[in-house]
C-alpha cells in the first residue's frame, strides 16, 4: 500500500534529486499511479538533458517473487499464482548492472534505453518447473498489470549493442513490438528457468 503523495515524492521529486546520475529505471505502459509518477520521471530526466534506463522487476532483488515464495514455502504457507496468468522479463542483477554500464558508455543525452532481446517467462510456468504444489490462485489485483512491455506502440528505436536498444517517440525504427512485450517475447525454457533460479539463489528447488 502506498500514498500518492509518497509515489510522487519518491518517483518524481526522487528523480529530480538524483538526476546527476544520468540514468533512471522505469518501465512504459503504466496502469496505475506507481507507474505514470515513473512516466512522468523519465520525461523530466530526458527532457533535462539526461538519458534513462527503462526496465522491469529485477528477479532476485528484494521481494521478488521467488524470495517470496520461499519464504512463504518454508512457512509452510500456499503461494499466490495470479490470474490471467502473468507474464515478466527474467532480468538478473548482474544483467541489470551491465545495462547500466552499457548505458553509461553509450549515452550522449536526452535518450531512452531498453535492454535488447531479454527472454520472458509465465508465472506459473515458473512454479510449474519447480514442482510446487502448495498454491492457490488468485484474480490480479486492480492496477496489476498482467504483461510488461517495454516499447509502446508510440514508439520506436534502434540497436546499440549486444545489451541494449535506443529508443524514441515515433512510428520509424526497426524493432520489433513483440519482442519487448512479455507475452509475445521469445520465453524461456523450463531448463533456462531451473539454472537461473540456480544461479539466483544457489540451489534449486527454492
Amino acid at each position: 500500500n502506498y500514498h500518492k503523495k509518497d509515489v510522487y515524492c519518491l518517483d518524481v521529486e526522487g528523480t529530480h534529486n538524483f538526476s546527476s546520475f544520468g540514468v533512471v529505471l522505469h518501465n512504459c505502459s503504466p496502469i496505475n499511479l506507481y507507474g505514470k509518477t515513473k512516466a512522468v520521471a523519465e520525461d523530466l530526466f530526458t527532457s533535462a538533458g539526461y538519458s534513462v534506463l527503462r526496465y522491469g522487476n529485477v528477479v532476485g532483488s528484494q521481494s521478488s517473487f521467488i524470495h517470496v515464495w520461499r519464504n512463504q514455502l518454508r512457512e509452510d504457507k500456499n503461494i499466490v499464482l495470479r490470474t490471467p496468468d502473468p507474464t515478466r522479463f527474467f532480468l538478473t542483477m548482474n544483467e541489470a548492472i551491465d545495462l547500466v554500464d552499457s548505458a553509461l558508455h553509450n549515452t550522449i543525452g536526452s535518450e531512452i534505453f531498453i535492454p535488447r532481446d531479454l527472454k520472458s517467462f509465465s508465472i506459473i510456468h515458473v512454479a510449474d518447473a519447480l514442482e510446487i504444489r502448495n498454491r492457490r490462485y488468485e484474480a490480479l489485483l486492480p492496477g496489476e498489470k498482467q504483461h510488461e512491455v517495454l516499447l509502446s506502440e508510440h514508439e520506436q528505436g534502434e540497436v546499440v549493442n549486444d545489451l541494449l536498444c535506443r529508443v524514441w517517440k515515433g512510428y520509424q525504427g526497426s524493432l520489433s513490438h513483440r519482442q519487448y512485450n512479455s507475452s509475445t517475447a521469445m520465453r524461456l525454457t523450463t531448463e533456462e528457468i531451473l539454472q537461473r533460479i540456480k544461479t539466483i539463489l544457489g540451489h534449486t528447488p527454492i
